[in-house]
């Protein structure tokens, strides 16, 4: 019975097809042109005041050729492999810095699937070892999402000031359409404790390459500003640091520090490495933008060993346990590349990484922290 009603309300409608916008969802191809009109995948046909095309994709003068490179070969990885041999047995393993907040506590009880407010009790706990946790911070989360991290972050400080500062707030950036998010959840959290000010709050919808930072913080005047995220992915992390970079929150010592969990070093490019990133690959042998595909590849086994598709990957007889170890090897010369380019750009601040959880709570357990000096 359900299926003839179903068979004749397709008969009725036609056919349904995936949006050309975003095929994430399907339309009635009767209704689409209707759909197009007020899809809200639709392209902003203006764009806030702070859009400035391609603003973050270079850093100075640099330039670098987006050229063809042919595919990799058998003694392309092998050569990679003593490349990352040599690079492992030259660095100390990351620090181990799991840590926690009281205020999570409860919602970690609650849920059943815990892996998550784990990675969130951690990053904040890590935030407020490091004095990056204060109501009178103003947080920028990249790649937001939902902004469950800033709801988390917001709970933790007023558990521990009760109040907030008069530039205490949130600027959330993703460039997706998302669904259930918490920044009315945030200004909730607030109200419930008889806060007589509500938090700052300014969401965009902007993909980080295009977004200029001093505009977008025009009418906020924020004292302190830290930079929050978890899971920024692949070259999202590179853009975000040039995007601080282009502003003027370092010089006018604004900036408080940041605190980014990364993933998919397979995503990164080549060409959105500071230049001083290129350069440190370049002495531990990544020449060139081919170098560096093979590279990032090969970061993938840190999260997948021995399921890598690739057929000259598939061909290294290497055992399991041993393309993990490779793996981790080369996310960690992508990710130190980035810690010795923001050295060199950011002398004023402290640069380090370090695991800020276990590997059984998620693969992608490193994040790169910039405290003041």
């Amino acid at each position: 019975m359900v299926h003839e009603n179903s068979k004749k309300q397709v008969e009725a409608k036609g056919e349904r097809v995936p949006c050309p916008l975003d095929p994430k969802h399907s339309v009635w191809l009767k209704d689409l042109a209707f759909h197009l009109k007020k899809c809200n995948a639709k392209p902003k046909e203006t764009h806030e005041s702070w859009y400035v095309k391609n603003f973050n994709t270079k850093y100075g003068e640099d330039e670098v050729d987006h050229v063809e490179v042919a595919g990799p070969e058998r003694e392309d990885f092998e050569r990679m492999i003593s490349i990352l041999k040599e690079f492992n047995d030259k660095v100390e393993p990351l620090e181990y810095r799991a840590n926690s907040h009281p205020a999570l506590i409860p919602w970690l009880e609650a849920k059943e699937n815990q892996k998550h407010i784990l990675q969130q009790l951690s990053l904040i706990g890590n935030l407020k070892e490091n004095s990056l946790l204060s109501c009178d911070n103003f947080y920028i989360e990249f790649g937001c999402g939902k902004a469950e991290l800033s709801r988390a972050v917001n709970t933790c400080v007023l558990h521990d000031c009760k109040t907030i500062g008069p530039t205490y707030g949130f600027g959330l950036i993703d460039r997706g359409n998302n669904r259930m998010k918490m920044d009315s959840k945030i200004i909730k959290d607030c109200g419930e404790i008889g806060l007589p000010k509500m938090p700052k709050l300014k969401r965009s919808k902007m993909d980080i390459e295009h977004l200029h930072l001093d505009k977008f913080l025009e009418t906020e005047t924020p004292d302190q500003i830290v930079c929050i995220s978890k899971h920024l992915c692949g070259m999202a992390t590179d853009l975000t640091i040039k995007l601080i970079l282009h502003s003027s929150i370092i010089n006018n010592s604004k900036l408080h520090g940041l605190l980014v969990a990364m993933c998919c070093r397979h995503a990164c490019s080549y060409e959105q490495l500071l230049p001083k990133s290129r350069d440190f690959l370049k002495r531990h042998g990544i020449e060139n933008k081919q170098d560096f595909m093979i590279l990032r590849q090969m970061a993938t086994w840190a999260v997948c060993g021995t399921r890598d598709k690739v057929t000259p990957a598939e061909e290294i007889e290497e055992r399991h346990e041993d393309k993990e170890l490779l793996g981790l090897a080369a996310r960690r010369m992508i990710d130190e590349s980035r810690v010795y380019a923001i050295r060199e750009a950011m002398p004023a601040y402290n640069v380090e990484l370090f695991n800020y959880t276990d590997r059984a709570i998620t693969l992608e357990n490193s994040s790169i922290c910039i405290t003041r000096k």
